[in-house]
């Protein structure tokens, strides 16, 4: 263990004109005695790395540190609340200034905090591009997207949850589907030996192999990059719109089968096509999206990997806590930064930084000064 220890002399004027001291270093909490590193340290191996404080108390002892569960927790409490609140809040803003996004959501375990067990809570991640964000609900009903988006009006890429159907009339929200999911509904029904799908299987395969041809030809764009849409507009007005009406005709012809029963995994897949059809003639349509939301399931894929080791929240604050820190996390991963040098950078500069600049401490913001800094 590594203990710096400060000395700081007094220097008195001669002339009356008062006393001099040496600052400290910056650390989060006056006179606190953990420099910026720890709390960094904490925050990546705990919804980074998805090690349980309890586990982390004993790597520690092993090492001749002493830090129990409960000052862990404490420290990263403190770290929610002067760094990530403010710069979560800032994130929001700034991701629904845009005109697009995806989102998702998974379960987690959350225990009750007056001892009387457990419940399913629910962790939301609100996704575009490298921005990502998550936030924690107690529940999976409509209350949970419909206090994040606020009146946000844009176009929304989902899956078929009606949970936010209801922000979505009010807002006017256009609602854009995602191809994997209704594939992966037709190939259950294949992989149960349903050779009537094959031919629908085929064609929604056909409308990815026309996106993976795009991306191969991007050039070094990015997927934002105003000619990259242009060309991704063009390719699927020339080739996607005839796949899709090769598509519908195709769910028409299997819904007139004696042998398509509404329960079965072939109805139940024709059924989610029915539905969702203009959504996913939606993200065809607009030439900004993917047609799928795969990069919000990927961004949860943290969350369901970390909840295999810490296996529960412990209440609705950790909960609301680890949801803000995984999302500093999340969006340093998906830019490719060290998320450590990340959060002891804003660590130390926060609590010097006024509100009015406050975006500045994004990760993105980070990412975009520290890629202009000369080597």
């Amino acid at each position: 263990m590594l203990v710096k220890r400060y000395v700081r002399k007094k220097y008195a004027c001669r002339a009356g004109h008062g006393v001099a001291m040496p600052e400290l270093p910056s650390t989060l909490v006056d006179k606190g005695k953990y420099e910026p590193s720890v709390y960094a340290h904490l925050a990546v191996a705990k919804y980074g790395d998805h090690l349980p404080l309890h586990r982390l108390e004993g790597i520690y002892k092993r090492h001749g540190i002493k830090i129990p569960k409960s000052t862990m927790w404490d420290l990263l409490v403190h770290l929610d609340e002067i760094v990530a609140q403010p710069i979560l809040a800032q994130m929001r803003c700034e991701l629904l200034d845009g005109r697009h996004l995806q989102a998702d959501e998974t379960p987690v375990t959350v225990r009750i905090e007056d001892g009387k067990g457990t419940r399913t809570g629910y962790v939301w991640t609100y996704r575009w591009h490298e921005r990502v964000l998550f936030d924690f609900t107690m529940t999976r009903q409509r209350d949970g997207p419909k206090r994040f988006l606020g009146t946000w009006d844009g176009t929304l890429q989902i899956d078929g949850y009606t949970g936010y159907d209801d922000v979505a009339r009010t807002n006017g929200i256009v609602r854009a589907g995602c191809w994997s999911h209704a594939r992966r509904k037709v190939l259950e029904a294949a992989e149960r030996g349903d050779k009537d799908v094959v031919v629908l299987l085929r064609l929604i395969g056909r409308l990815f192999a026309i996106e993976r041809a795009l991306r191969g030809r991007r050039d070094g764009l990015s997927l934002e990059d105003g000619a990259f849409i242009a060309l991704r507009g063009e390719v699927r007005a020339r080739r996607s719109q005839g796949v899709l009406a090769a598509i519908g005709a195709e769910v028409a012809r299997l819904r007139a089968l004696r042998s398509t029963l509404p329960k079965s995994a072939r109805g139940k897949a024709l059924t989610y096509l029915d539905n969702q059809w203009d959504a996913l003639t939606a993200a065809v349509d607009d030439a900004v999206l993917d047609i799928h939301n795969n990069d919000a399931e990927r961004a949860l894929r943290h969350v369901v990997t970390g909840r295999k080791n810490w296996m529960f929240f412990g209440s609705k604050k950790g909960g609301d806590v680890g949801a803000r820190l995984f999302s500093l996390l999340a969006s340093a991963k998906a830019l490719d930064i060290d998320p450590e040098a990340y959060l002891v950078e804003v660590i130390a500069r926060v609590n010097t930084t006024p509100a009015s600049q406050v975006a500045t401490l994004t990760p993105w913001a980070w990412a975009e000064e520290h890629a202009k800094t000369p080597a």
